[in-house]
């Protein structure tokens, strides 16, 4: 393939190439407004019932060790400090429900707890 590069053409290196790519990311998300959160009805409708289904709101029969309950408490705090202030009682019980029914499903990862719960957040809002 013949390279048509002029003797008064500039090259652009990685750091400045990286920057127009973000630059170019940036204008389009300006241009195409803010991203739009449509589920599927029938993804609300499972998200209802799983909602309606979900027997461990008590969570009396769970237990954790130390180690586990350390974790769960790092998946909270950056779960909780991911949210817009001010947070609400709501939102607080949400969070430390979805983490400690995935923790109870055997989920070991922090980032993973968090990632869960900021996620079962943003779909049941859009309920």
């Amino acid at each position: 393939m013949p390279n048509f590069a002029h003797q008064n053409d500039a090259q652009a290196d990685r750091v400045h190439a990286d920057a127009i790519c973000a630059e170019i990311g940036e204008r389009l998300s300006a241009a195409l407004g803010p991203p739009r959160h449509e589920l599927p009805p029938r993804l609300f409708e499972l998200m209802d019932n799983l909602r309606r289904l979900d027997g461990m709101k008590d969570f009396s029969n769970a237990s954790f060790p130390p180690e586990i309950i350390q974790i769960m408490t790092v998946a909270m705090d950056s779960a909780l400090s991911a949210l817009p202030h001010p947070v609400s009682s709501t939102h607080v019980q949400s969070v430390a429900e979805t983490i400690l029914r995935t923790a109870k499903d055997g989920e070991r990862n922090p980032k993973v707890l968090e990632r869960m719960a900021l996620l079962e957040l943003q779909i049941s809002s859009l309920l």
